[in-house]
């Protein structure tokens, strides 16, 4: 029998060499995982019809399409530009001025999208002018949009957390909950950070306080009170069981419809908002189907049951092994976009951390958290060139910006790694798990 080890290498060279030749992730996917089907037992091959219906079926997945409509909405009607104003208004007073209203207006549109590159394009455009006019230092500016970006797959709801949880077969309702604490301590560490260095470093900030009366603070919750309150309806309702993550996207995706009829929402900014969230849950959904042909490739040639076994047969510490996966994945993230990489190896990494005795949910939110770190690491990192094409700078002035939110990202997988009850304490008191 074919050493399991040797097959996966030779497998993994084939999509990478498929993708460095030009094709689809998707397809390069779904071609190797035919090619494994072959090796191992050729009889399944029929069962690659079955995979685009059932994908396509999910109600699960369901969710995917709403939360991304929901986020397209907040980027293409006038929802942002009063509601980041009318943040900056009861945040200006921090150490780093309007470097904190990004972090703040990134975390609260987390909770409405469910991606990061929305919160990017969003916080970056109507922000890094008026920084750079008030002469914030540039890449201290350039870091505040692209790290706290990253929170729109951690914060719930969150693309990557559905789609992990239809691929093994989770809850999506205890994942969203299992991102809530990571989600707010990763904020929290993220204006820690910027105040600390924005007191060692008063030049880096040099901002501007304008002084706000009371009335002004009152009459700017108008713009934010309607957001906070979805939010706070949507995971109320599923840690409450009232509705399901996919329920709790329609809800979201008709109260963000209703707020943007105050916006001057028009049939054209409608139009494009479909539109967007129609191509990008096509681009998903392809390359959930690829994803899922190499699954069954995998699986027919028992590659990560025979890989599970040697590992977790191996007398290596379990918390070594997931380092090195963390390692892997920081690797990886340099090169492959979040979901793909997510995508091509969770059928392989999955059974060795569960192997290990890891709680599923747990590993859920460590690979989303590595996710995030593979959107702000050169070369490839998506949220990096979404913040050069808003701002004008070279990407690596954007890069150097980011790289302190690698290791607060860094810190964070150390942090729930140590003490997983960080993640796994909210979802366990859920009303029906």
């Amino acid at each position: 029998m074919t050493d399991p080890w040797i097959l996966l290498a030779i497998l993994v060279m084939l999509v990478l060499a498929a993708v460095a030749g030009g094709l689809w992730i998707a397809v390069a996917l779904g071609l190797v995982g035919v090619l494994a089907i072959y090796l191992g037992a050729s009889s399944k091959i029929s069962f690659i019809n079955l995979i685009p219906w059932n994908t396509w079926n999910s109600f699960i997945l369901t969710a995917v399409p709403l939360y991304l409509f929901m986020g397209e909405l907040l980027v293409n009607t006038g929802i942002a530009k009063p509601f980041y104003r009318a943040l900056n208004v009861w945040i200006q007073k921090l150490p780093g001025g309007l470097l904190q209203t990004n972090v703040f207006g990134c975390a609260v549109f987390a909770a409405m999208s469910g991606v990061s590159i929305a919160s990017a394009a969003t916080f970056g455009s109507l922000s890094l002018k008026e920084l750079k006019r008030q002469g914030y230092d540039t890449k201290f500016s350039l870091g505040s949009v692209a790290g706290p970006a990253m929170l729109g797959i951690l914060i719930p709801p969150s693309i990557p957390l559905v789609i992990y949880g239809a691929m093994v077969n989770q809850s999506i309702g205890r994942l969203f909950m299992a991102g809530v604490i990571p989600g707010i301590i990763f904020t929290i560490t993220m204006v820690l950070y910027i105040g600390t260095r924005s007191k060692l470093q008063p030049r880096l900030v040099p901002r501007e306080v304008i002084a706000v009366s009371w009335k002004q603070r009152i009459e700017s919750l108008k713009h934010i009170l309607p957001i906070v309150t979805l939010i706070l309806l949507i995971l109320g309702g599923i840690y409450g069981g009232w509705f399901t993550p996919t329920e709790a996207g329609a809800i979201g995706a008709a109260g963000v419809l209703l707020i943007s009829l105050g916006y001057g929402l028009t049939w054209k900014t409608l139009k494009e908002s479909l539109i967007g969230a129609t191509r990008t849950t096509c681009l998903a959904f392809f390359l959930v189907v690829g994803a899922q042909i190499l699954s069954l490739g995998l699986v027919s040639a028992e590659i990560p049951r025979r890989v599970a076994e040697s590992i977790t047969s191996l007398s290596i510490p379990p918390v070594a092994i997931i380092a090195s996966l963390y390692l892997l994945y920081l690797v990886l993230g340099c090169f492959i976009d979040g979901l793909s990489m997510m995508l091509l190896t969770l059928p392989v990494v999955y059974p060795i951390v569960v192997g290990l005795g890891y709680d599923p949910i747990w590993f859920g939110i460590a690979l989303v958290i590595n996710i995030e770190l593979g959107l702000i690491t050169p070369p490839f990192g998506f949220n990096l060139f979404v913040v050069q094409g808003v701002s004008g700078e070279d990407l690596l002035t954007v890069a150097a910006g980011s790289m302190p939110y690698v290791f607060l990202g860094i810190f964070m997988l150390v942090l729930i790694t140590a003490y997983p009850g960080v993640v796994t304490w909210l979802p366990n008191l859920m009303r029906g798990g």
